[in-house]
């Protein structure tokens, strides 16, 4: 409790669920496809994580953390798709990707700390960079196009993280996110929800060495408007994450 810095890399085992719709620039309304159940996209993986924190002061601490989700598949759809400005025809071979990076920077203060509790109230600022994309064969056109789309959206939180040491070796450790907000971004609105929750408990396994055991679930609902057509994206993952951490 109260160490300066602090830095942790594990495996996510994330269950995974996302639904995206694209429209086409004169309005249309495109197909709502699930990319797991639709397209063939893995609804399981397991990924890389890396956290860090500093805490410049007693009750002030700055926290960081990247993740990427990078998945694509190849699969057939049962029904005609209308992704964008095309429409891909089904039971022909389609591929699809979708690839995600997540950067989070968050400031917290402690209202309550001591030597075996602090509760702390923050505010982050997470980084969601999309790309999706669709790549087969179109009606009345012979040859695969493919049709992508890309925001990075900027998306604050109100967090809020309570720790408490049961023993002087083992310490449980939750962290809650939410917010939701309407933006415009020169030309483009975005709107979206985020929810961000982890609990887990840690073992101190040497002096400046400890095991963590978390279960970590998000969700984030994002819509954008351009100038010229509108995307619907919500994804959703939950999982365990084990993890080593150092502090000093």
């Amino acid at each position: 409790m109260g160490e300066r810095a602090g830095v942790k890399v594990g495996a996510f085992f994330a269950n995974l669920e996302t639904t995206v719709r694209l429209d086409a620039t004169d309005g249309s309304r495109g197909t709502e496809i699930s990319f797991e159940q639709d397209l063939g996209l893995d609804d399981t993986k397991t990924r890389p994580m890396a956290e860090a924190y500093w805490r410049f002061a007693k009750k002030h601490r700055l926290d960081f953390s990247y993740f990427n989700l990078d998945r694509s598949g190849d699969s057939s759809s049962t029904v005609n798709i209308k992704f964008g400005e095309h429409t891909f025809q089904a039971t022909l071979p389609l591929q699809a990707f979708l690839d995600v990076q997540i950067f989070n920077l968050g400031y917290s203060y402690s209202i309550l700390f001591d030597e075996k509790k602090e509760l702390a109230l923050g505010l982050a600022l997470s980084f969601q960079d999309f790309a999706v994309g669709l790549q087969g064969t179109v009606q009345g056109q012979p040859l695969e196009v493919r049709e992508t789309e890309s925001v990075l959206a900027p998306l604050p939180t109100f967090t809020g993280r309570f720790v408490y040491a049961i023993t002087p070796k083992w310490i449980v450790d939750t962290n809650i996110g939410y917010f939701t907000i309407e933006l415009d971004l020169g030309g483009e609105e975005l709107s979206g929800d985020v929810i961000a929750v982890n609990a887990g408990v840690k073992w101190q396994l040497l002096k400046h060495f400890h095991l963590g055991l978390l279960y970590q679930y998000f969700r984030v609902d994002v819509n954008t408007k351009g100038e010229q057509r509108t995307m619907d994206l919500l994804y959703e993952y939950d999982g365990p994450v084990l993890y080593l951490g150092t502090s000093f």
